[in-house]
């Protein structure tokens, strides 16, 4: 007989023909919460969820907003993304239901705050709130409800209700506080600001998680003078991220190394989902510093060791194919980067739904990706639908001016631009510009707002604009920006970083295409190509757009011998890339690798040599 490890020892045809008459006895389920196991309950709450009707659906939202009751589906570890996607099938239905009630934007805009305001997790953040208060008005101990507020904060962020999870965590601490202990307080509320600021973080809360990242330093300053020894691995983690939300990337890798470091000696009593996530961000920290060996090491065990652990559909792995795309496109590997995003995407929106920040974010790096994938062909249909999707959501789920559109709306500006240079001389070319001249501008105060001036962020941003300028012909303004990019990429990131070399060949297309400046384009072209070839060898596909800028200016001028020598040098790239294609699979997860054991892992990290940072 055929048996459900999860239901016991129940014959799974009988179980499966039981859960329907049982689901449909709602009333009754709620009040048998105390006897029914949670692993049952779960099965019990997806059939409502798959099957049920308006009244159980309501129902259902009632349980869900319960904390008892999340708190005991939350306890069976093996069904986590079974429980999400309950939470997807209540969270859709309501979001879809109010938005039928709104109609179609503008009025979305202002209307979508109580939609996000009265769904489940929200729900579920105010119950605990209110929790808080009682208890800060007693005498503790507080044990259960931290343990209630750390499972809850990391359930809503894992899910990608940000918000509502920042809420709980950062209620926690007050609770923590009220230990009279205060050596053991600081003790206890290291995990929690771990969380928090990662939560602050992952939705763009800049002012906050820079108080968060303080109260952390001076904490672990204060353990430390203590000689309390306490696991921070994933504090020093959480700081990265912080640094690469801030595009200080020198700090980022630093604070990764420190967790690394960590890591090493803590490995052993280290839950596999932080270790993951360890991982995941350092992999991003040596990207961004172009020390891609270290990067790729780091990135496929976070990989492979997501899908041994908990499978090849859960929302872990999915986590990690997100930075694996990540890797792969600032690697030039652009086919395999939308492969990757692509499985990530299936996973998210399976688990979380569309109406989901989750999904929306990998929505937005599909689109990018496919952007990049595309540019030669023209062929921008997909990636324009996907950014305009993930800007949709975007506008459901976030605050006005909220930081995350910034990047989604600065993606779509890039992919109209392009539109309107293939409709070029048509009606819709200048009303394409103008919508991208809009995204951009918004883009770019969004930014300033936070940021302020010196940052890579806006530096991109007014790289973004020289570009459209460039295509709308306002060369003067074009320039401006290109030398507004490169200054401050330059001052941040030094001469030979890829972001400069990027703005650096579009202001020698600028000088080169439409101002016949020759010699400032040749000098600008030639420097493009220098970090392109020392970043990513012969092979670079960017390569393409400045060895055809060389012959376009040898040409024009009747340099025979330039001309030719550079026509001999694109044919050979020419080889190279086609074989680096070629080379290429299409499958970037191999299917037969498994994880190796992590302490090997850092220990290979370290070894590697360092090939263009200091540290």
């Amino acid at each position: 007989m055929e048996r459900d490890p999860a239901a016991g020892m129940v014959d799974i045809t009988l179980y499966s023909l039981c859960l329907g008459p049982v689901s449909r006895r709602c009333n009754q389920v709620r009040m048998e919460h105390n006897v029914i196991p949670g692993n049952v309950l779960i099965d019990i709450f997806t059939k409502i969820a798959e099957d049920g009707n308006e009244m159980e659906h309501s129902l259902l939202k009632m349980e869900l907003s319960q904390l008892h009751v999340l708190m005991k589906l939350m306890q069976v570890k093996l069904k986590r993304d079974k429980l999400h996607k309950i939470f997807k099938t209540v969270i859709n239905r309501d979001i879809t239901q109010a938005l039928s009630n709104i109609g179609s934007p503008p009025c979305i805009s202002t209307s979508c705050r109580n939609i996000v305001e009265d769904l489940v997790p929200a729900r579920l953040a105010d119950r605990f709130e209110e929790k808080c208060m009682i208890a800060i008005k007693s005498e503790g101990p507080h044990e259960n409800l931290l343990k209630i507020g750390m499972q809850l904060g990391e359930f809503l962020c894992e899910a990608g209700w940000y918000e509502e999870g920042e809420k709980v965590l950062s209620r926690c601490i007050i609770i923590v506080s009220l230990d009279k202990n205060e050596l053991r307080a600081y003790q206890r509320s290291i995990k929690f600001l771990e969380k928090l600021l990662v939560a602050q973080v992952c939705y763009s809360m800049h002012s906050q998680a820079h108080i968060t990242f303080e109260t952390a330093r001076d904490i672990i300053e204060k353990l430390k003078d203590a000689k309390i020894k306490v696991n921070l691995a994933g504090i020093y983690s959480a700081f990265s991220s912080l640094s690469f939300l801030e595009c200080s990337y020198n700090d980022a890798l630093d604070w990764s190394i420190k967790a690394l470091e960590e890591l090493k000696e803590v490995i052993n009593c280290t839950e596999t989902r932080a270790i993951v996530d360890i991982l995941r961000q350092a992999a991003k920290s040596c990207v961004v510093k172009r020390e891609f060996h270290k990067a790729e090491l780091l990135i496929k065990e976070a990989v492979y060791l997501a899908r041994d652990v908990y499978g090849s559909k859960s929302v872990k792995y999915a986590d990690t194919l997100l930075d694996f795309g990540y890797y792969l496109l600032n690697r030039d590997s652009v086919g395999q980067a939308v492969t990757v995003y692509r499985e990530c995407f299936s996973i998210r929106e399976a688990a979380y739904g569309c109406y989901n920040l989750m999904t929306a974010v990998v929505l937005e790096d599909l689109s990018y990706a496919l952007y990049v994938l595309e540019y030669n062909s023209g062929n921008f249909d997909e990636a324009r639908s996907l950014s305009q999707k993930a800007i949709n959501t975007m506008d459901i789920l976030l605050p006005l001016n909220h930081l995350q559109l910034a990047s989604v709306k600065r993606v779509k500006a890039l992919i109209l631009e392009e539109v309107a240079i293939d409709s070029h001389g048509t009606p819709v070319e200048k009303d394409l510009l103008k919508e991208a001249e809009k995204l951009h501008q918004t883009a770019l105060k969004l930014s300033q707002r936070v940021f302020g001036e010196m940052n890579v962020q806006i530096a991109k941003h007014y790289g973004n604009l020289g570009r459209l300028y460039q295509s709308m012909r306002k060369y003067q303004d074009a320039e401006e920006m290109h030398l507004k990019a490169i200054s401050i990429k330059e001052k941040l990131l030094g001469v030979y970083d890829y972001e400069v070399a990027l703005s650096v060949g579009h202001l020698a297309s600028l000088y080169n295409y439409d101002m016949e400046q020759y010699r400032k384009a040749e000098e600008l072209h030639l420097r493009s190509i220098s970090i392109g070839k020392r970043l990513f060898g012969d092979a670079y596909s960017g390569l393409e757009y400045d060895y055809r800028g060389l012959m376009q200016i040898y040409n024009t001028e009747g340099n025979a011998d330039k001309y030719t020598e550079y026509s001999v040098i694109f044919t050979q790239w020419r080889m190279l890339r086609d074989l680096k294609v070629a080379s290429c699979s299409d499958k970037a997860v191999s299917e037969k690798q498994v994880s190796q054991p992590v302490s090997k892992v850092i220990e290979d990290f370290f070894t590697i040599k360092w090939l263009n940072t200091t540290n």
